[in-house]
């Protein structure tokens, strides 16, 4: 074999060899791309049945009522099909609902612009009792069933108040911790302090049998 031939025949050896390694590449990037695909689903909708046909499970994007956008959702349902659980985002919040046997929610669990919060409601679907955590403390409110909070217990940088309230929802008791020492104050009936007894920091023990300012009362804000 001339010297020409022998580098011809070397130089067709080393491109098979490339050719062979380029064609491994591109079946292992295919046999990637397939495992994969594999192990991706993609759907709109996902529905798990029972063995009687009863949807019992369901995972999807929806359209909430007044809404523009989807929101993916996951429900939860009972033997009869009826919703007991759902987990969610909406408006980029995500959000925990449960339901009872009358398809009511009366526990909810969600984080909103002002923080996590859980809230029990009535069967009429108003607030029965609202625990929140906010910027200057947690909050929680007891409210009765015309809306009106009837206890209110918090704590924020002024100390840890509790309120009483009547059915109009103004104050009727408060113990606090004000500015250092406890507070008992007892309200007339439009909302002004009466009688106060007091403990203040060197001990001694104070009644006060007077009008107080509104602004004397403890600030807890509202639900």
């Amino acid at each position: 074999m001339t010297p020409e031939l022998q580098a011809l025949t070397q130089r067709v050896e080393d491109l098979e060899r490339q050719v062979a390694h380029l064609e491994a590449l591109a079946v292992e990037h295919s046999d990637t791309d397939r495992t994969e695909a594999a192990r991706t689903i993609n759907a709109q909708k996902f529905v798990v049945t029972d063995a009687r046909g009863v949807r019992r499970a369901e995972l999807s994007a929806v359209i909430p009522q007044g809404g523009t956008e989807e929101n993916p959702w996951l429900g939860l349902f009972d033997a009869e099909g009826n919703v007991r659980a759902c987990l969610g985002v909406g408006e980029g919040l995500p959000w925990l609902e449960f339901y009872d046997a009358n398809q009511s929610s009366p526990l909810q669990i969600r984080i909103d612009e002002h923080g996590p919060h859980i809230a029990l409601y009535y069967r009429n679907r108003e607030p029965a009792v609202v625990i929140k955590l906010l910027e200057d403390g947690p909050r929680m409110s007891l409210i009765a069933a015309n809306g009106k909070e009837s206890v209110v217990l918090a704590v924020s940088g002024e100390g840890p108040p509790m309120m009483l309230t009547d059915a109009k929802g103004e104050p009727v008791t408060s113990v606090r911790v004000w500015e250092g020492w406890p507070h008992l104050t007892l309200y007339d009936p439009s909302g002004k302090g009466q009688l106060s007894l007091e403990v203040a920091s060197s001990g001694a023990k104070e009644l006060f049998m007077i009008e107080r300012s509104s602004e004397a009362q403890p600030q807890l804000g509202r639900a």
